[in-house]
């Protein structure tokens, strides 16, 4: 198991140019997305945790916060391994890191639990990033950085790392850098 973790300081994921592939690189200039839908907050003893649906590029995005109760100030944008549902890693890690201080996002990568999101074939994916267009693992990185966008502007955080198994461990670095 690959896992990543990247730390990156208040507007690091800001001054981002529009997308674009140049020399096999995307990147990106991304707002925080629209909250499209959330569930009413379930409160425990150090945290609380909220169901939200944010819009992605093309695809709503199914997600988990944790609110703690004692907030460090930091966020952390957690990215479960291919075919690992939000509600697997957040159960676990999510909570943990919540206990701990840190607000978290979890979400449903896409072709994942609740995502709706149909993935393409190797060959799709291929021709769409050799014609310039943003393949099923670009965008994967795209919602990972508005989800560290959107814990930014909705909970004011001054920290977002990116924290990664397998699949989300390849997003994690991606969306850091």
């Amino acid at each position: 198991i690959i896992v990543a973790l990247a730390v990156l300081a208040v507007g690091c994921l800001t001054n981002r140019p529009a997308f674009k592939y140049e020399n096999g690189r995307a990147s990106y200039s991304l707002d925080a997305p629209a909250v499209l839908g959330e569930q009413g907050a379930i409160a425990f003893d150090n945290y609380s945790v909220t169901a939200i649906t944010f819009q992605g590029r093309g695809a709503v995005v199914p997600a988990v916060i944790r609110n703690p109760t004692n907030p460090n100030g930091m966020g952390i944008v957690l990215l479960p391994g291919a075919l690992v549902k939000k509600e697997g890693e957040d159960a676990s890690v999510g909570k943990a890191l919540a206990q701990a201080g840190f607000t978290t996002i979890t979400l449903d990568q896409r072709g994942t639990g609740e995502s709706a999101y149909p993935l393409r074939s190797a060959e799709e994916n291929y021709n769409q990033f050799i014609t310039g267009n943003e393949s099923d693992g670009v965008l994967m990185v795209a919602d990972a950085i508005m989800a560290g966008k959107l814990l930014e502007k909705r909970e004011g955080l001054g920290r977002i790392m990116f924290v990664g198994e397998s699949l989300g461990g390849r997003n994690a670095i991606m969306a850091a850098a």
